[in-house]
């Protein structure tokens, strides 16, 4: 398998990243001014808005915030050119709106009270801890960090500020996760046993492989160093020549990410944690490997992880497979009175044949259609609605900063988030099964 980087491996990139953010956290601890802490903005105060990061997800997170008359976009950053321009024109924000392709300068700027920063993975960490430093308000695109020892540095630091922050799981702010922890704390499920979660893809182009957004397949004409800050990309990690592939399809190469567990299956497990609670596992084994895009890349295409919860007598199993998707993406809950599946915004509940809870249901389900199969048919189906400013995740984070209202993807939940990631990424690593230890809050 191919080797993560150096700033994993504990190499002096490592060390010197952990050596220059220890002092950020120090200085964030005594910002007794920061007016992230002692004054924040106004219900009715306009929101000075930074966003770091126009890429895929970035572009996508702009329109979002744009819908909040109480934002007001102030300076857009990003290392291409041509997301550059683009961010610039989804911001509109008039002849006084900045463009920049050094982070610094947006968070220096006094002007700025929130950033959404929706950059590279391998990047997160020191962007972040340097807006903490500022007082500035978060959202920070998942996953929380690429490392421990990054995370443990960044929560602190977060937790001292009073900074909003927000992790950007959105699918929390789902109202069909809403509605299946409903269903669970009701009971509805009965004791809960078992879940399973999958993101089965296919492809005609390579997996990954966008340009902008997740339907573009085309290399754009200017993907050079020219209009490329390849250098600043690069500068926290090992070296490579250029290659337009590594700077727009960066998830595909370890330096900047932690593969599959970093990506599709920390929302899966978010969502998960959203709906039952059931925080950080107690072990956990993944496996996987290249198995179909064999195009250079070096992350996986294919993916299996078991998470065990014994306190909670829970297994959870989660599979991401790049090459096919007859079954799709889903969620599946199971308990011992009835399976609740989510897919997209519908939830479904399969009553269990081995229990008498749903029993007169079922016999009114079966007088009224002759065809009706406990086996396969819902015994309910929801289809849960919110107004798009209850379910915006973006929004969410914004009433945290107006009104000091807590966010749904907090420091809290950003930290079960990436150590359930690294101790999956660690198993597949060494190939074995790893241990969360507790005490030493550590994975072995």
């Amino acid at each position: 398998m191919a080797q993560k980087s150096e700033i994993e491996k504990g190499t002096v990139t490592r060390r010197t990243f952990i050596q220059s953010t220890a002092s950020t956290v120090a200085t964030a601890a005594t910002m007794v001014g920061a007016p992230a802490i002692l004054s924040q903005p106004k219900p009715n105060k306009t929101v000075g808005l930074a966003h770091i990061g126009v890429g895929v997800r970035g572009y996508e997170l702009m329109e979002e915030a744009k819908r909040f008359p109480a934002f007001q976009y102030r300076t857009v950053c990003d290392l291409y050119d041509g997301f550059l321009q683009r961010g610039v024109d989804r911001a509109a924000g008039g002849p006084d709106l900045k463009a920049t392709k050094r982070y610094e300068e947006v968070i220096e700027d006094k002007d700025i009270d929130a950033v959404i920063i929706a950059v590279p993975d391998h990047w997160h960490a020191q962007i972040a801890l340097d807006a903490v430093q500022a007082g500035t308000h978060i959202y920070l695109e998942k996953p929380f960090t690429n490392t421990l020892d990054q995370a443990r540095i960044l929560v602190e630091a977060v937790r001292q500020s009073g900074i909003s922050f927000q992790l950007g799981h959105n699918l929390r702010s789902s109202p069909s996760v809403w509605k299946a922890r409903e269903l669970v704390d009701e009971g509805k499920l009965g004791e809960l046993v078992h879940i399973r979660a999958q993101h089965y893809r296919n492809s005609l182009e390579p997996y990954l492989r966008w340009y902008g957004f997740y339907s573009n397949y085309k290399m754009p004409a200017d993907a050079d160093p020219e209009h490329i800050d390849w250098d600043r990309f690069q500068q926290n990690v090992r070296k490579h020549a250029f290659h337009p592939y590594r700077f727009f399809h960066w998830r595909c190469y370890w330096d900047y990410t932690n593969g599959v567990a970093g990506d599709l299956q920390s929302h899966a497990l978010d969502q998960i944690n959203a709906i039952v609670g059931m925080g950080i596992p107690e072990t956990c084994v993944a496996t996987g490997g290249l198995y179909y895009w064999r195009d250079g890349r070096e992350t996986p295409d294919t993916w299996n992880a078991v998470f065990d919860y014994p306190e909670r007598g829970l297994s959870i199993n989660y599979a991401h497979v790049a090459m096919s998707d007859h079954y799709g993406t889903g969620i599946q809950l199971m308990g011992n009175d009835a399976a609740l599946d989510l897919s997209g915004n519908e939830v479904k509940l399969f009553a269990e044949r081995a229990s008498t809870r749903y029993r007169d249901k079922v016999t009114e389900l079966q007088k009224a259609s002759g065809s009706f199969n406990v086996s396969k048919d819902p015994v309910e189906t929801y289809r849960p609605e919110a107004s798009f400013e209850e379910a915006s995740h973006v929004g969410n984070w914004l009433r945290g900063i107006q009104e000091g209202k807590p966010t749904r993807s907090n420091i809290d939940t950003a930290w079960e988030e990436i150590v359930t990631v690294m101790m999956a990424y660690e198993s597949f690593r060494r190939g074995c099964k790893v241990r969360w230890d507790r005490e030493r809050q550590e994975i072995v």
